[in-house]
């Protein structure tokens, strides 16, 4: 635990900005779990120095991507965010490290980066963080890709796309969160969390009959969409998958069942097909 410093000349006690940011009791704009892991999304701009200790101080790190799963579970949680980039757990000094210590073998760059520019000051690019918004400065560049940037996220000139306050951060916690309704769940450890409700694709091909079964022995059913928020996030992890997987709806007249195909395409589909199944 950091000290409070005391100016004894103002009488008046300050902290580092990350203490008080703390102090705030932040809220994450959004959160997800994945694996026993549980990622959050903060839209409180601090340097990447500033966000590692406050990730830390709550029990995790700013988040690791070692994986397109990963990456992609990530992607779902920053559309809710309204900053343009957001800090993760990586720095590129002499190579790239992730915080946790894990081997760096999966990476997400933009085109032309990592490209290490230095500043006027002396610092260099030395952190990274993820576009939520392309970089509108140079073409060919892409949401959601990987940029170095300077720990306090400022490039002279270009302030308005990449300053001190266009940043968020993204915390990564080992833990699973308690699912509301399914405490007796037979929940797997790679379901995918997605507002409260576990998900994951089964490769295995089954009748749909059997698949609803199999899924109501684990204390849950077949997926059923509900919004459009829910349709996107499950068509990322189907299409991740490569599969046509049953859904939980049906058209009872016509005695046909729900599917999705693996680019996320709900359509009609007789009995007596066997399929994967989420």
């Amino acid at each position: 635990m950091k000290k409070l410093v005391v100016i004894s000349l103002i009488a008046a006690m300050v902290c580092p900005s990350v203490q008080c940011a703390a102090a705030k009791n932040l809220t994450p704009v959004n959160s997800i779990t994945s694996g026993g892991h549980t990622y959050e999304v903060y839209d409180e701009s601090m340097t990447w120095n500033e966000a590692y200790e406050y990730c830390k101080d709550n029990g995790g790190y700013l988040a690791t991507i070692t994986s397109a799963a990963e990456q992609a579970a990530i992607e779902i949680l920053m559309e809710t965010g309204d900053k343009k980039q957001y800090w993760i757990g990586l720095t590129m000094k002499n190579e790239p490290k992730w915080v946790t210590g894990e081997a760096f073998e999966y990476s997400n760059w933009d085109n032309g980066e990592p490209n290490n520019c230095s500043r006027s000051d002396g610092e260099t690019e030395d952190y990274v963080h993820i576009y939520n918004n392309a970089n509108p400065v140079k073409s060919k560049r892409e949401r959601f890709k990987w940029n170095d940037m300077y720990y306090d996220n400022v490039y002279p000139g270009e302030e308005d796309n990449f300053g001190s306050n266009t940043i968020g951060f993204i915390c990564e916690i080992e833990k699973t969160v308690q699912v509301q309704n399914k405490v007796t769940a037979n929940i797997p450890e790679d379901a995918v969390e997605y507002n409260g409700h576990s998900y994951i694709v089964y490769k295995d091909y089954k009748l749909w009959e059997t698949a609803e079964e199999y899924c109501e022995s684990l204390g849950g059913h077949l997926a059923v969409i509900t919004t459009g928020g829910e349709q996107d996030f499950v068509e990322e992890i189907v299409k991740e998958s490569n599969r046509a997987c049953w859904l939980g709806g049906y058209k009872r007249c016509l005695g046909k069942k729900l599917a999705l195909d693996n680019r996320g395409r709900i359509f009609i589909y007789t009995l007596g097909r066997r399929r994967a199944y989420i």
